[in-house]
């Protein structure tokens, strides 16, 4: 791919850059300075190292750097070079410009289930009566059940359940357990990034909803009936129990665990293996421990 073909998307994008010396240069991959060649393109997002000689390839750097390298060939400043190079790592995807739906002749799929365009659904995975938006990737062994519905440009990762019922039950006889059908659905917005071997409930009710632009890292659990606000992370090993609402801007950090209907605010940070047993409503504190507790100044 060429540069100029790389500075025209990122220029379609919205972006704007700027460069003193552009020679039009084939690039084939992204690199560390230290594995760069004449056909890889770097970056730097804190400042140039003393040492920085580039001669070859193309490099970003911030537009805010007052350096003599911007006079250097393929020099390229943008205002956020880390946010550009995932951009244009995009672009290195074999399937990200495609044209057309890629369909695994080993996936399963429902005759009444609608696929958007340009979805790709990869070996062993098993779709029932869904929605899947369109430019989504489907990766293999996983499972979509009956009523769910999944909107653009989301990615589900490998061995991921989606739209499973949870375990509401009752004890009746003793030794005898009868469980809750679920008669609501699962609503996943358009980006939403879910990673691999995640499972995430359908609503017993109501439906069980995930916002849009929301990043779920592997081995998550999300229960029935919870409502995850828009750009919220949750990283690898969190549990969030059935009825949950999470604010939009949260980040639940490693192992944590959300417990059944409770509330968190807007931009709350829950620390690493913190369990959330009671409601907070003031955004943007920190919560750690266990029980959960606002991190205050001073304490260590």
């Amino acid at each position: 791919m060429l540069l100029s073909e790389i500075l025209d998307y990122i220029k379609q994008k919205g972006i704007s850059y700027s460069a003193n010396k552009l020679v039009d240069t084939e690039i084939t991959r992204i690199s560390v300075p230290s594995e760069s060649d004449s056909n890889a393109i770097l970056f730097f997002s804190r400042g140039l190292p003393h040492d920085f000689n580039f001669s070859y390839g193309a490099c970003l750097i911030r537009n805010t750097e007052i350096s003599d390298k911007v006079n250097l060939v393929n020099v390229i400043q943008v205002e956020d070079p880390r946010f550009v190079i995932i951009l244009i790592a995009n672009l290195f995807k074999p399937y990200f410009s495609q044209k057309e739906p890629s369909i695994s002749t080993k996936a399963i799929i429902h005759p009444e289930a609608k696929i958007g365009e340009n979805v790709i659904i990869m070996d062993n995975a098993v779709l029932g009566k869904c929605i899947i938006g369109d430019y989504t990737i489907i990766y293999p062994n996983v499972v979509i059940y009956d009523g769910v519905e999944i909107g653009s440009f989301c990615e589900i990762n490998a061995n991921t359940t989606l739209g499973a019922e949870g375990m509401g039950e009752n004890r009746y006889d003793g030794d005898k357990i009868i469980k809750f059908s679920h008669f609501s659905k699962l609503v996943i917005k358009g980006n939403v990034l879910i990673g691999p071997n995640v499972t995430i409930s359908k609503g017993v009710l109501v439906p069980t909803i995930i916002e849009s632009g929301c990043m779920i890292n592997a081995l998550v659990h999300i229960a029935h009936n919870v409502h995850i606000g828009e750009k919220v992370g949750i990283s690898m090993g969190v549990i969030i129990c059935g009825s949950a609402k999470i604010g939009k801007g949260c980040w639940l950090a490693p192992n944590s665990t959300i417990r059944n209907q409770v509330t968190i605010a807007d931009n709350i940070t829950v620390g690493m293996g913190a369990v959330v047993s009671k409601s907070f409503h003031e955004p943007g504190v920190t919560l750690v421990g266990m029980p959960a507790h606002v991190l205050r100044e001073g304490i260590k």
